[in-house]
């Protein structure tokens, strides 16, 4: 958190942000990926920390009642507290659940800090999380970022403050905090610097495009790391134990045009390369630089192999990001005329037993939740097909 803060600038309505937080018992901060949510509750709560608080960061809301140490100011820490891919009900109701404890006004010694996807903030149905004076959004009129602070951004990423002309300044992306971490490290980024602040995820893509014809064995490694779930090391690379991982690296490997009897480390040492970039190191595992990374990795591949997405990817990204297109069709792969998405999907069921099918598809709106719930079994629960 303290590496991360070293290029944290501060906003024109950052002191704003910091007294209503000490207003408060608990705040909400809302925005797109790459807004600068999670940096600015970092920074919030490092700030705190030399004023004598304790800084927790935790991932479930629950966690609370195991850490909470009432001789001690404390400052729990949670990003994407009530889901990432898209609203989490179990999250939502435990955080309902908690709702005395984090918004207990009389107990001065506890703040809760919270991120929230602004997409998935706005599924949240009514509940004391979505008051709008316990509510920071990123992107409202008051707190989005002027030009001054965009320029305070690139000097931190030690980059040129008038690196972009003013009317370009003007029309950059949302995301562009993330955007001048990217670009600082990313010299491919660099060509098209007017798409590249204005239509990010158009010009990943495109170079995803060329990472897939031209460095397999880079893209390939994204592509595992995405598919098990954000992270992969040495150790999980080498690991035979693992049936599931085993045979979604064997046919990602082949759709990527590797072999799969590619040594370990080309994969670690291609992690390493791409650390700053399209990866960081989180202990002895690689992961994302951004969840973003994870998402658009996500689409470049499965747009191209659904099947090795519906196979393998949870319930819950499924549910969110996979959607058949009405209007402009994929490419027709049979005599049928079906998508590719949705014929993927169907030989992914012709592998399921009736009592399976039954229990996910038929099952009673009040049962709902279990289904919902096995996102993190969805591979076991796909590939158990090959059992029966």
């Amino acid at each position: 958190m303290e590496k991360e803060d070293e290029v944290y600038s501060e906003t024109h309505t950052f002191q704003e942000m910091l007294n209503k937080v000490k207003r408060q018992p608990y705040m909400t901060f809302v925005g797109v990926p790459g807004s600068g949510k999670s940096a600015t509750i970092h920074h919030i709560a490092l700030l705190l920390q030399e004023e004598g608080y304790e800084v927790v960061p935790i991932i479930d809301i629950r966690k609370i009642e195991d850490y909470s140490d009432s001789r001690h100011p404390q400052v729990f820490v949670i990003d994407d507290v009530v889901g990432v891919l898209g609203l989490q009900k179990q999250k939502l109701e435990a955080l309902v659940d908690y709702e005395k404890i984090i918004s207990d006004h009389s107990n001065k010694r506890t703040k809760v800090l919270m991120t929230c996807r602004e997409a998935v903030f706005n599924e949240c149905y009514k509940s004391f999380f979505i008051n709008e004076e316990s509510t920071i959004k990123m992107c409202s009129s008051e707190n989005t970022l002027n030009d001054d602070d965009k320029k305070a951004i690139l000097q931190k990423y030690g980059l040129d403050k008038d690196l972009l002309s003013p009317t370009l300044l003007r029309k950059t992306s949302a995301m562009f905090p993330l955007l001048c971490k990217l670009y600082s490290n990313g010299a491919n980024f660099r060509k098209n610097i007017e798409s590249f602040f204005t239509c990010p995820t158009e010009c990943i893509l495109k170079e995803f495009d060329k990472m897939q014809e031209q460095n397999r064995l880079q893209y390939a490694t994204l592509v595992l790391c995405m598919l098990n779930d954000s992270k992969l090391s040495k150790k999980i690379l080498k690991g035979t134990e693992n049936k599931v991982f085993y045979e979604m690296k064997r046919k990602a490997l082949e759709d990527c045009e590797v072999e799969s009897y590619t040594e370990s480390y080309k994969f670690d040492k291609a992690l390493s390369v791409m650390q700053g970039t399209y990866t960081k190191l989180c202990g002895s595992e690689y992961t994302f630089i951004h969840d973003s990374m994870f998402e658009i990795i996500a689409y470049h591949f499965g747009s191209k192999f659904p099947n090795i997405i519906l196979q393998f990817m949870s319930s819950s990204y499924i549910a969110n990001y996979v959607k058949l297109q009405k209007y402009e069709m994929l490419e027709l792969e049979n005599e049928h005329k079906m998508p590719k998405v949705c014929q993927a999907f169907i030989e992914v069921l012709e592998t399921k037993s009736y009592t399976e099918l039954k229990s996910l598809f038929l099952t009673d709106q009040k049962e709902m939740s279990k289904v919902v719930s096995k996102g993190d079994h969805v591979r076991e629960e796909i590939k158990g097909g090959d059992e029966g």
